[in-house]
C-alpha cells in the first residue's frame, strides 16, 4: 500500500499537469495543424492513371508480326514462353527514348500547362521519371503515368495533371501500336525486296538450265530420255526375239534342206537382215533417217547429263515456287493493318490525387504532436520544479 500510493500520486500529478497544459495542446496543435493543410494545399499535386494491354494470342497474324522482334531484356522474370517475351519487347519499347518522343509529338506536351518551361530534353526525362512499367506472369503489361504540378497549382494547373496522366497513359500504348506496326510493316518490306532479289537470280539461273536442256536436246536428239530410251528397248527386244526365232528355223531348215537350196538361202537372207536391223537399232535407230533413236553407247552417259541437267532444274523451280509464295506473305503482310496489341484496360482521368494525401499528413502531424506533448510537458515541468528548488 505504501509503494502503491506514491505511484497513484505521481499517476494523478501527472494526469492534473496534462489537463492544465491542455489548451496548450490545443493551441499549438490546431496551429501546426492549419499549417499542415496549407502546405499541403500549395505542394504539387500528383495524378496517377493506369492502361493494362496484352500481347496478341500467339498463333495470329498480329503475334507472327512480332516474332521477329523478340529478344532477350535484362531482367529476370518467371513468366516463360511467346507471350511472356513479347511482353519483354513490350517493355523495352515503352522505356525507349524514342516512343516517348512520340508521345511528345501527338499531345504536343511543349506547349501544354503541365510542362511549360520545360525543354524537349527535360520532358523527355519527366516521362522517364512518371513511367513505370510493370509485367505479370500472364504476359499483362501494365502502363502507369504520375504526372505533377509545380508548387502553388492553380485550379487550371491541377485539372490539366489530372487530364493528362490518363492522356499520357493512353498515348503510350498508341504509340507502343503504331512503333510495333511500323516496325513490322519495315521488316515485311525489307524481306519483300530481299526475295524479289534472290527470285531475279533464280530466274536467271532457271533460265540458264532450260536454255541448258534445250541444248542437250537438240544436240543429242532428245525429247523425252525416258520415253525415248523405253522405246528403243522395246524394239531392240522385238527385234532380238525374231532374231532368235528366225535362227533357230534357219539351223532346223539347215538340218533338213542343203545348204544351197532355195529355201535356206532366203532363210539365211532374212537372219542377215535381222542381223542388220538388231545392229542398227544398237547404234542409233532402225532406219538412216531415225533422228530420234540414240546409241546404246551413249546411254550412260546421256542419263547422267540429262538427269543432272533436270535434277537442278527441278530444284530451281520449286525453290522459285517456294520463294514466290513467301514475297505474297510479305506483301500481304506490308499491307496489313492489324493491331499489335491486346487493350484491356484504357488509361482512366483520375477521380482522386494520389499524393500528397491530406488525410495521412494530418494524421502524422496530430500524432507527432501528441507525442511531444506527453514528452515535453514532464520535461518542462521537471525543469521549472528543479529551478525553483535549486533558487
Amino acid at each position: 500500500m505504501t509503494n502503491q500510493q506514491p505511484n497513484l500520486t505521481e499517476t494523478a500529478v501527472l494526469i492534473d499537469l496534462y489537463r492544465k497544459h491542455f489548451a496548450l495542446l490545443v493551441r499549438y496543435g490546431g496551429a501546426v495543424m492549419v499549417i499542415v493543410l496549407i502546405v499541403s494545399l500549395l505542394m504539387p499535386q500528383k495524378f496517377v492513371s493506369e492502361a493494362t494491354i496484352m500481347p496478341p494470342e500467339a498463333g495470329s497474324s498480329a503475334s507472327s508480326n512480332l516474332a521477329t522482334l523478340l529478344s532477350a531484356a535484362p531482367i529476370s522474370l518467371t513468366a516463360s514462353g511467346a507471350e511472356a517475351k513479347t511482353a519483354l519487347l513490350f517493355m523495352e519499347i515503352l522505356r525507349s527514348r524514342t516512343l516517348r518522343e512520340n508521345v511528345i509529338d501527338s499531345l504536343h506536351l511543349e506547349s501544354s500547362i503541365v510542362f511549360a518551361g520545360q525543354s524537349r530534353d527535360e520532358i523527355v526525362k519527366t516521362l522517364d521519371k512518371a513511367t513505370a512499367v510493370e509485367i505479370f506472369k500472364t504476359g499483362k503489361v501494365a502502363i502507369e503515368i504520375q504526372v505533377g504540378t509545380d508548387w502553388f497549382p492553380s485550379s487550371e494547373e491541377v485539372d490539366s495533371a489530372r487530364q493528362m496522366s490518363a492522356l499520357i497513359a493512353n498515348a503510350f500504348t498508341a504509340e507502343l501500336d503504331k512503333m510495333n506496326r511500323a516496325t513490322s510493316t519495315l521488316r515485311a518490306r525489307r524481306t519483300r525486296a530481299y526475295l524479289e532479289r534472290v527470285i531475279s537470280q533464280t530466274l536467271h539461273t532457271t533460265s540458264r538450265l532450260q536454255d541448258s536442256l534445250q541444248r542437250f536436246q537438240q544436240d543429242n536428239n532428245v525429247l523425252g530420255l525416258r520415253e525415248q530410251l523405253e522405246l528403243m528397248a522395246a524394239n531392240s527386244s522385238a527385234v532380238g526375239t525374231e532374231l532368235a526365232k528366225e535362227r533357230m528355223t534357219l539351223a532346223l531348215m539347215e538340218q533338213e534342206f542343203q545348204s544351197n537350196s532355195p529355201q535356206v538361202r532366203l532363210q539365211r537372207q532374212k537372219v542377215e537382215t535381222l542381223e542388220r536391223q538388231f545392229e542398227m537399232v544398237q547404234t542409233g535407230g532402225m532406219v538412216s533417217s531415225d533422228e530420234l533413236s540414240i546409241p546404246a553407247g551413249k546411254m550412260p552417259a546421256l542419263s547422267r547429263e540429262y538427269l543432272n541437267i533436270m535434277r537442278d532444274l527441278k530444284t530451281n523451280e520449286q525453290v522459285l515456287a517456294y520463294l514466290q509464295s513467301q514475297r505474297m506473305q510479305e506483301v500481304v503482310q506490308e499491307e496489313r493493318d492489324v493491331p499489335t496489341i491486346v487493350l484491356l484496360d484504357t488509361a482512366k482521368v483520375p477521380s482522386n490525387r494520389s499524393s500528397p494525401s491530406r488525410t495521412l499528413m494530418l494524421l502524422v502531424s496530430a500524432f507527432v504532436v501528441a507525442a511531444l506533448f506527453l514528452l515535453l510537458v514532464p520535461m518542462v515541468d521537471g525543469m521549472r520544479r528543479r529551478l525553483r528548488l535549486a533558487s
